[in-house]
Order: C-alpha cells, then structure tokens, then sequence
C-alpha cells in the first residue's frame, strides 16, 4: 500500500500574511479611523510575517504590502496629502502576488 502524500507545505510568513488580511478585512469598518487601525494592525502583522519569512520567495511581496498598509494609514490619517484610495490598488496588486507566491 503506498504512503499518503505529504501534506504541502507553505512558505514561511503565508500563513500568517493570510491571517492578518483576514483581520485587515474584519476589523477595517466603515470609517477613517477603524479602517486607519486596522491599517497599522495589518502593517505590524505583515512586518511580522516578513521577519519569520527569513529571506524565501514570499519576503519581498511581505514587505511591500507591509509598506503598501503604512501608506494607505499615513494618507487615512492625513500624514501624507494624497488619495488613500490610490493605495487600495497597490495593496489588491500586493495582495495577488503573495498569493500567488504562497500558492
């Protein structure tokens, strides 16, 4: 009889970049400030995942939507005068590549 497969394993900081997307998605809200704090929480997780990612394939998208969350934040809160739904894209585009990457 031949031996189950093997489970697959994902790279290091996917599992953790997923969580906190998903919590970026519950705790986003409807106004400036809780989708502001959920921005931060999203960036702290991110920058988390990317630390635990070690350098694998997954690192360089970790970091910039761990960026891509710091800026759509900082434009929430005014700290930078621009569109913050400028940022939503780069964030979906981000978002695309790490799943991708994570498979």
């Amino acid at each position: 009889m031949p031996a189950p497969p093997l489970p697959t394993l994902r790279a290091a900081g996917c599992d953790e970049a997923e969580a906190a997307l998903t919590r970026y998605q519950h705790d986003a809200g409807t106004t400036t400030y809780s989708r502001a704090d959920a921005a931060l929480q999203a960036r702290h997780d991110l920058t988390g995942a990317w630390f635990r990612a070690n350098g694998n394939a997954v690192g360089p998208a970790l970091q910039r939507l761990s960026a891509d969350f710091g800026e759509y934040r900082s434009r929430l809160i005014g700290e930078v005068m621009a569109d913050p739904n400028e940022v939503i894209g780069w964030i979906n585009s981000d978002t695309q590549e790490l799943r991708g990457r994570c498979g």
